[in-house]
């Protein structure tokens, strides 16, 4: 857990998808869980699991072996709606060039 941070800031960069799973991370032993809305995002973290480890065992400065647990709990979902104006509000955070894009193509958010 003191690592924690460093291991956000690692997803952001290399995984941002994972992000959210991430965040609410708990440990427990020698043992990371994470919840994910769906088993896609499960196997695609799955496939990706020992690299994480080795990463997450270098930042925490852990010298023996860790586990991720991932459970599928499809109430996040629920949780956290996003809508399209969300997305579409993210992007133009993002980049304000969108706006004027958005302008010159005379395209509305449906």
């Amino acid at each position: 857990m003191r690592a924690r941070e460093g291991i956000l800031n690692l997803l952001r960069t290399k995984r941002p998808r994972f992000v959210p799973a991430f965040e609410l991370m708990t440990v427990r032993g020698n043992t990371i869980s994470v919840s994910v809305p769906t088993t896609e995002l499960r196997e695609e973290i799955l496939r990706n699991k020992t690299g994480m480890l080795m990463r997450i065992a270098e930042l925490a400065g852990i010298s023996g072996a860790i586990e991720l647990e991932v459970i599928v709990n499809e109430e996040i979902r629920a949780a956290r709606p996003i809508k399209l104006e969300d997305r579409v509000k993210h992007m133009t955070e993002k980049n304000p060039l969108i706006a004027e894009l958005r302008k010159a193509l005379d395209l509305e958010v449906e």
